[in-house]
């Protein structure tokens, strides 16, 4: 997670039964990072492991919710606590909305600087453009690549996910290529040789080359 100098810890110094994702956002003009978190256990456990490994959190009971694990689905839809789970029946109708998604795997701690030029975007994009930060390593890193079909094992710090959506069927040129002037400016941070990505983003770039020229990625 985020320290105080703006570099990313290592997720092995926690358990491996919490999860802690990271969104840095635009909020009056400056960068906020919001966390959403998951912890398989008791409250009080949780807070005992962040007062010993991010005491800069201060985290508290009173920050906790504890719930079932279906109920935590509701919570990543960014439903409200308390919605009943019914609601995961209902298909409700909504507006159509057009979106991309890129990602990025980071292996070594991105630097002061690097941040910086990253918050420098967001400000430019000004929300238009978003980023999540998953974190890997812990029981990832414990699963050796050749019991399951997924080659994002050991090495990986976390992993970035670029999301930008819009309504106005008119704007799908302008809107993505924010994405990509984004996605250019972490380029010296991100795994490279190649650029590795996850491919059930479903991102149409991946492989997208003029005839006669090949793409390789992980």
């Amino acid at each position: 997670m985020f320290s105080t100098s703006g570099s990313l810890s290592h997720p092995n110094s926690l358990k491996f039964s919490l999860f802690i994702r990271a969104m840095p956002q635009v909020v009056n003009r400056i960068i906020a990072v919001i966390l959403y978190a998951q912890f398989l256990g008791r409250a009080n456990e949780l807070v005992s492991i962040m007062n010993q490994s991010l005491t800069e959190l201060e985290l508290k009971r009173q920050d906790c919710q504890e719930m079932s694990w279906l109920n935590t689905t509701l919570f990543w839809e960014d439903l409200s606590v308390g919605t009943p789970t019914s609601i995961l029946l209902d298909r409700p109708s909504r507006p159509e909305t057009f979106f991309k998604t890129k990602s990025d795997y980071v292996k070594k701690q991105i630097p002061k600087e690097g941040n910086k030029k990253l918050w420098k975007s967001m400000l430019e994009f000004n929300n238009n453009v978003y980023m999540q930060w998953n974190p890997y390593g812990g029981v990832m890193d414990k699963i050796p690549v050749t019991v399951t079909p997924f080659p994002h094992r050991k090495g990986n710090l976390f992993k970035v996910q670029y999301y930008t959506s819009w309504l106005d069927a008119n704007a799908t040129i302008g809107i993505p290529l924010n994405m990509m002037k984004k996605y250019e400016v972490a380029e010296p941070y991100m795994s490279s040789n190649p650029r590795e990505a996850f491919l059930n983003y479903r991102d149409i770039d991946i492989g997208s080359k003029p005839s006669g020229e090949t793409n390789v990625y992980m």
